[in-house]
């Protein structure tokens, strides 16, 4: 069976990456995992990485990517700075909401991911 995430759920450390096709209730359809964490790539190889382990999830449109993990660190992919405290939460998605790159895979099928949260732009 095929299965069509509404969105990605991604915990990309170090020495490994892990994904869940989830539904729009939030229920996970699928997982996936590879060896490639962020320290076993260079910058240059994190998007392939990512669209080899999700592609089979993606469809037509743009499929929203919630990343967290060592892809938000400094060395990471792109780094979502701590916040002072106290602070509400998920004080910062919106302004951090123009730092998400929008990858295409091999298809043009796209992810928008978002490091710090949730993508609230299509």
């Amino acid at each position: 069976m095929s299965v069509k995430a509404k969105w990605i759920a991604v915990d990309w450390g170090t020495s490994s990456l892990r994904a869940w096709a989830m539904d729009a209730e939030g229920h996970d359809l699928s997982t996936a995992s590879s060896d490639q964490g962020m320290g076993t790539l260079a910058p240059s190889e994190f998007e392939a990485a990512l669209c080899a382990l999700v592609e089979p999830w993606l469809s037509a449109g743009p499929t929203d990517v919630i990343a967290c993990g060592m892809v938000g660190a400094r060395q990471g992919w792109i780094e979502a700075p701590y916040d002072v405290t106290p602070c509400k939460p998920q004080s910062k998605i919106n302004k951090s909401a123009h730092n998400r790159p929008k990858i295409e895979c091999s298809d043009h099928r796209r992810c928008l991911t978002n490091p710090t949260g949730r993508c609230d732009a299509r």
